[in-house]
């Protein structure tokens, strides 16, 4: 399994970069984890980024405050 992260701007809260970084350490055991920080811009350049930087092939699955929850099992799928 290969999961990339794409994200625009760097995580600066200590906390959530704790967590993220124990996120990529437990998945390290099951395949691979990379982390890509887009610089911010415009709406039309940060599209082009993140069109260069998913990988061909890839599910993307889009994380939102807002968004549906998907249970561990379900993301599985």
């Amino acid at each position: 399994m290969h999961v990339h992260v794409v994200a625009v701007g760097k995580i600066k809260e200590r906390g959530l970069r704790d967590v993220i970084d124990d996120y990529a350490k437990r998945l390290g055991r099951y395949g691979t984890f990379h982390e890509t920080e887009l610089k911010d811009g415009s709406e039309a350049e940060v599209q082009e980024r993140f069109a260069r930087a998913i990988p061909v092939r890839a599910k993307v699955v889009a994380l939102e405050v807002d968004g549906k929850p998907y249970s561990s099992e379900q993301l599985a799928r």
